[in-house]
């Protein structure tokens, strides 16, 4: 797939309209994401890249300055996943070529030399990131072998970068090679473990939640182009509310700490504080 067809495919997906003024919200206005701009390529890695960091810096216009005593909170995570993989699935020939653009809550314990993360879908520890000898934290059980080294600002933010990764997939029916490029931001909502961060309101729903994941996928596999979605949130009295592109429901589009979506039909906005 070529990098224009690839951005082409991406735009809807990047959840955000790039380009313009800031709103007063801490939105972006007009334009989007296309495959040139100015009359230069704009590269995949390039729009992912834009789009994590107008979205972690419009959260990071409302923190102070201060540092915070350690990670312990809720945080978000701006991520982009460019990956192709090849092998064998089910018996046949898989070729894929795919970005993941992902927005996920995690809980942060902080226990001084390392930290426990665990996203909306359980309490328990899902993996444990260390810190090396010059203070930056290792995410020590990402799924490529070369793993992200995250530096931190005020204790508010993480800065992954960008990781280049390879690794092999191998199940009784799978059996295939993989690389692509992973890249990560995350940034503090709140320094207290039960905090809600944001409000789904709209179409009859008004909902105070304490935990929100929205991910997408774009690009080819075999030959075919893929485009599909997931949103899962949790409430403050611990109800789920989930939409897939599988629901036939449009898929969400972001403007600064905005996104817009479809749940069983209705249009609604969840808002990040």
């Amino acid at each position: 797939m070529t990098p224009t067809r690839f951005l082409i495919a991406l735009a809807p997906f990047l959840l955000t309209a790039c380009g313009g003024g800031g709103g007063s919200d801490g939105s972006s206005s007009g334009g989007s994401s296309g495959g040139s701009e100015s009359g230069r390529t704009v590269t995949p890695q390039a729009a992912v890249e834009r789009n994590i960091n107008d979205f972690i810096n419009t959260l990071a216009a409302s923190q102070s300055g201060a540092t915070d005593a350690d990670l312990t909170g809720v945080w978000i995570e701006a991520a982009a996943d460019i990956r192709n993989e090849n092998g064998v699935v089910d018996g046949s020939s898989y070729s894929g070529d795919t970005i993941d653009t992902i927005y996920h809550v995690h809980f942060v314990m902080d226990n001084g030399n390392s930290i426990d993360v665990s996203d909306c879908s359980t309490a328990l520890t899902l993996y444990t990131f260390h810190y090396d000898d010059s203070g930056n934290l290792v995410w020590s059980n990402f799924k490529g072998d070369t793993k992200p080294v995250g530096t931190l600002t005020n204790n508010k933010q993480i800065d992954f970068g960008t990781t280049a990764y390879t690794g092999s997939k191998t199940t009784s029916s799978t059996d295939t090679t993989f690389s692509g490029d992973y890249t990560s931001r995350w940034i503090k909502l709140n320094t207290s473990l039960q905090a809600t961060i944001g409000r789904l309101s709209g179409s009859g729903f008004g909902k105070d939640i304490a935990c929100a994941n929205l991910s997408s996928r774009s690009g080819e596999v075999d030959g075919d182009e893929v485009e599909s979605y997931s949103v899962l949130f949790r409430d403050k009295d611990a109800e789920w509310i989930s939409s897939t592109s599988a629901d036939g429901d449009e898929a969400p589009t972001r403007s600064g700490k905005r996104f817009t979506l479809d749940i069983e039909g209705a249009n609604v906005t969840f808002t990040l504080k």
